[in-house]
């Protein structure tokens, strides 16, 4: 039996999920990792979808390890099948909740058995900082602009609206909250992101995130740049970039 390759490439689906609410995690030729997800506030709920894709041998010893940054996020993962027959899928619940601006995501160990065989493979969790942003909204002053700069703030999560912010027509700006705790005990950090554009030619653009909480703005502003390539920018750290080709 052929030895379990990756279908597909793993950075890329990580990459994805952390501007979609579901997608692939991780697949091979016998097991599919998809995942669903939803946030409100500072509170988040996963579900993973593990199905064995074999036909006729179950998969055996399946473990699925996950191990959060302490103190960034508090994970509550309910009970995971050890076992996955032929064809089936099962379902793994995640509740997680942000407790302070973390720098990586969750780390996951995913191993199983088909045939004598231990599979494993380490992978990350789709969970960052934006993803707990409360966009801060403001009231239409005009028609909204649909250019990719205002589809990117909206990406991870800022509130955005052409003119609100910043009266300059070559710059885009949002705000949002992050937030921690449980509910009835969270706390609001605010977050404002402002995408310059280059007037000569508004094909490069500068990135700045201020926040009072370094770590936040850092890694806010690094959660741009994949948002960009998503779309038709490519951004970063206080620089003038050419858009990815």
């Amino acid at each position: 039996m052929p030895s379990a390759q990756p279908s597909g490439d793993i950075s890329a689906w990580y990459a994805a999920l952390l501007l979609k609410p579901r997608g692939i995690l991780y697949e091979d030729q016998y097991l599919q990792v998809g995942v669903q997800s939803s946030y409100t506030r500072g509170q988040g709920t996963f579900t993973l979808f593990l199905g064995n894709k074999h036909g006729e041998q179950a998969l055996t010893n399946l473990s699925f390890t996950i191990t959060a940054p302490s103190p960034s996020v508090q994970l509550n993962v309910g009970p995971a099948p050890v076992t996955l027959a032929p064809k089936q899928q099962m379902q793994v619940p995640i509740q997680i909740m942000s407790l302070t601006p973390g720098v990586e995501p969750p780390a996951v160990h995913l191993a199983y058995t088909l045939c004598n065989v231990v599979v494993a493979q380490d992978l990350r969790m789709p969970v960052a900082n934006h993803k707990f942003l409360a966009q801060e909204m403001f009231e239409r002053s005009g028609a909204i602009e649909s250019d990719s700069v205002v589809s990117v703030l909206r990406a991870v999560n800022f509130g955005a609206n052409h003119g609100h912010l910043d009266p300059s027509p070559h710059n885009e700006a949002g705000a949002g909250y992050f937030i921690t705790g449980p509910a009835g005990q969270e706390q609001q950090t605010l977050v404002m992101c402002r995408i310059e554009g280059n007037p000569q030619t508004m094909s490069q653009f500068r990135v700045t995130v201020e926040s009072s909480d370094p770590t936040l703005a850092a890694t806010l502003k690094d959660s741009v740049a994949p948002a960009s390539r998503m779309g038709a920018s490519c951004l970063a750290h206080g620089a003038w970039l050419i858009p990815v080709e």
